[in-house]
């Protein structure tokens, strides 16, 4: 039976993966050192920092813990082709290092530039005429290759500015531990920052670290420790596991790596770039002596020390497996716990939406009847609507035609009653003419007054006394009466005068017509009728006159009939009759006559 594989599943994605990490202990870390400059240095390059938000990487952390960069370069390298990129795996816990990760952490915003890209100078400026003339001192070449292409630049041929913009570039980048050369694709990274132009610094970087993760060369190096502690950090990977002992300074790195080198070879550096030395002095990062002394005593330790401390590590190690696998094992039966109960209550969840979608369906189906009936009921009534719209338009035709006829009717007996006017008028203001035995109103109206007086005067008694005062007293009541006539008139003439206000529109109309009847008729009154107390009389003509037209016939009427009243109050007894013949003629105009009557008529 073939033996089954194990491995530290919290700490590698597989049994390759944990061989890879021994591999990978074996290879050097280059630490990123912090950027610092004062306040006067280099104000052009702290300007371009601010403004392209490179604070947080030109200023790491200025410590690393070896294991966690071990393993997470270790898990970098895919597990199958179709694993997802840019994905480590530290303590379990799944550290994302895609670009834009990168940029969150470091607090990187897009910037957008007119000039070109890094990428787009990378792939297709290789001729680097601009690059040699803007970041090297005057007569400065390229170190070619043996084909003849542009392949580096010295660091000391670069100019003050272009020297602080390649430390920046070699620890946060594009790391490297030579800081005596430039490649071509540094030295176009700052020309790049220096002119303008986008830099994606979490691509630059996320490819970077594939590429040192899949490198199989043994003594390449292991770079951005500071950024991987970010992304670490961001993730959740509980930084507490590991061992202060695993924590190593940058500058003790540093000086482990300028000690890995060989003499040889910087002997023979020496000898070709003299000047080099004496520029490197004067770095800002240039170690003194007391750091020196104190790297070189920290190398110095035993073997066996060394090998002792590794043992007590992997204990410790494998006792945190111990208990990250109990642990595990809980969390594994408290998932399956949540996951029952979480299907206990989707099952619930289902039934109550099933239960809630037959209802609303119930639901639904009555509000459908209900508009329906509600649509019908509707069209019944704008069809009772449209029936009584007909019905008033046929009562609105059928009054609009009576209405009609009734003032036809009415101009028509008015045209009938100012003809029969004229004619009147004509007659009246003739016959005194024609015949002057004839009498006029007035005096006729006097003969029979003095006529009746004699006469009621006869009948009395024979006392001179007692027929005296009945005459002064039929005297009296003439007057008295005549004063009330004249009131009378004067109350008519003020009802006249409102009801002229009160007229309708057909006012104007019948006053132009009768205008030309009054101005055609002659000033007479009309001849007695049937109904005037004087009625025996055949030919009656009237002077002083003031004919008016009625525009009310209920007036006349009533006015008539308070006047009968009251004539018929006052004469009672004896004096009836010579109240009543002392008594002016009432008005002419009876209630079929439209014009009311006067005791004046104007002579012709």
């Amino acid at each position: 039976m073939q033996e089954e594989i194990t491995f530290d599943e919290r700490r590698f994605k597989s049994k390759n993966h944990e061989r890879i990490f021994y591999w990978m202990i074996s290879k050097d870390i280059i630490p990123e050192v912090p950027f610092k400059l004062r306040k006067e240095e280099y104000p052009e390059i702290q300007k371009v920092i601010g403004k392209r938000g490179w604070e947080l990487l030109c200023n790491q952390p200025q410590v690393v813990s070896m294991p966690l960069i071990h393993e997470f370069y270790a898990n970098v390298i895919k597990k199958a082709d179709d694993e997802e990129p840019y994905l480590s795996y530290v303590r379990g816990v799944v550290v994302h290092f895609r670009p834009d990760t990168i940029n969150r952490v470091l607090m990187i915003k897009p910037k957008r530039f007119k000039q070109p890209s890094y990428e787009e100078r990378v792939k297709y400026d290789q001729r680097c005429m601009d690059v040699l003339s803007d970041l090297c001192k005057v007569g400065t070449d390229w170190v070619l290759d043996s084909q003849g292409q542009p392949l580096k630049l010295r660091r000391g041929d670069l100019i003050p500015q272009a020297k602080g913009w390649h430390d920046i570039v070699r620890r946060s980048l594009i790391p490297t531990s030579n800081n005596s050369e430039v490649t071509i694709n540094r030295a176009i990274m700052i020309h790049c920052i220096m002119k303008g132009g986008e830099i994606n610094v979490g691509e630059i970087i996320a490819k970077n670290i594939i590429d040192t993760a899949e490198n199989v060369k043994q003594d390449s190096w292991l770079g951005y420790p500071s950024t991987i502690l970010r992304l670490c950090e961001e993730a959740g990977v509980p930084l507490e596991e590991f061992e202060e002992t695993d924590i190593v300074s940058v500058h003790y790195k540093k000086t482990r790596i300028l000690l890995q080198q060989p003499l040889a070879k910087r002997k023979k550096r020496k000898g070709e770039r003299q000047e080099e030395e004496h520029e490197e002095m004067e770095e800002s990062s240039a170690l003194n002596m007391n750091q020196l002394q104190t790297a070189l005593d920290g190398i110095s330790g035993s073997q066996e020390e060394q090998a002792q401390q590794q043992r007590d590590l992997w204990q410790a190690m494998n006792q945190q497996r111990e208990v990250q696998v109990q642990w595990m094992s809980q969390q594994s039966e408290y998932q399956t716990h949540m996951m029952e109960r979480q299907q206990e209550q989707y099952d619930k969840m289902y039934e109550i939406i099933n239960n809630s979608a037959a209802e609303h369906e119930r639901s639904m189906g009555k509000v459908i009847q209900e508009q329906a009936q509600l649509r019908k009921e509707q069209a019944q009534q704008r069809d009772l609507l449209l029936r009584m719209e007909r019905m008033q338009d046929a009562l609105q035709r059928d009054y609009n035609e009576n209405r009609m006829f009734k003032e036809a009717r009415h101009r028509d007996r008015i045209d009938y009653d100012i003809s029969t006017q004229e004619k009147f008028s004509y007659i009246c203001g003739t016959l005194p003419v024609l015949n002057p035995q004839i009498q006029k109103f007035n005096e006729a109206h006097k003969v029979l007054e003095e006529q009746e007086i004699a006469r009621v005067m006869k009948k009395e008694d024979d006392g001179a006394g007692i027929r005296a005062k009945r005459v002064e007293d039929a005297s009296i009541l003439t007057r008295k009466q005549s004063k009330e006539r004249s009131l009378k008139q004067s109350h008519k003439m003020r009802i006249e005068g409102i009801a002229r206000q009160g007229m309708n529109w057909h006012q104007e109309e019948l006053t132009s017509k009768l205008l030309v009847a009054c101005s055609l008729a002659t000033p007479a009154t009309t001849l007695a009728t049937p109904r005037h107390p004087w009625g025996k009389l055949e030919h009656v003509a009237m002077e002083g006159m003031n004919w008016r037209v009625p525009w009310q016939l209920q007036q006349q009427r009533q006015l008539q009939k308070c006047q009968a009243k009251e004539g018929r109050a006052r004469c009672q007894g004896k004096e009836e009759k010579a109240c009543f013949l002392a008594t002016p003629a009432t008005t002419l105009a009876t209630s079929r006559h439209p014009w009311r009557g006067s005791n004046t008529f104007p002579r012709r």
